[in-house]
C-alpha cells in the first residue's frame, strides 16, 4: 500500500523496537501510575543466550507488538556487580537471561527463564497482560 493511502487509512505502524526503560524505579512508577503489566528482561552481554533472544525472539514483530502493552524494563547485569544479586534477589531470578512478569495490579504473573523463542514469550506476555 502507497504510504499516502496508509496514511489516509490509519493504518498503524509496525514497531520497530521496543520502547525499553532501563531505570528500575521510573518503570515502576510509570506501570503503577497507568495501570500497565510490566515486564522485565534481565541480561547480561556475557550471556550467550541473552544475546540470541536480542536476535530473535525480542526482535520478532509480534513480540514488539505486544510489548507495547507492558512497561518493558531492561536490566543489564553486564557490570552490575553488587547490583545483580539484588536484582536476582528482588526479581527472583534463577538463571540468566530471565523474563518477569507482573500484572497491572503489580503481582508477579509468570517468569521465562533462559533463552526462549518468540512463541513461548509471547504465551507468557499474553497470559500476564490478562
Amino acid at each position: 500500500m502507497p504510504s499516502a493511502e496508509r496514511s489516509a487509512l490509519r493504518v498503524p505502524e509496525e514497531p520497530t523496537s521496543i520502547a525499553w526503560e532501563t531505570d528500575e524505579p521510573t518503570a515502576r512508577q510509570r506501570a503503577r501510575r497507568e495501570g500497565l503489566p510490566m515486564l522485565v528482561w534481565v541480561r547480561a552481554d556475557w550471556a550467550t543466550a541473552a544475546l540470541e533472544m536480542e536476535r530473535k525472539a525480542w526482535s520478532d514483530p509480534r513480540v514488539m507488538a505486544e510489548a507495547r502493552r507492558f512497561v518493558a524494563l531492561k536490566l543489564d547485569v553486564t557490570a552490575a556487580e553488587g547490583d545483580a544479586e539484588l536484582y536476582a534477589e528482588r526479581y527472583g531470578v534463577t538463571m540468566m537471561p530471565e523474563t518477569v512478569l507482573f500484572d497491572a495490579s503489580g503481582r508477579k504473573a509468570g517468569s521465562v527463564r533462559g533463552a526462549t523463542g518468540a512463541d513461548e514469550l509471547l504465551k507468557a506476555m499474553r497470559a500476564a497482560s490478562e
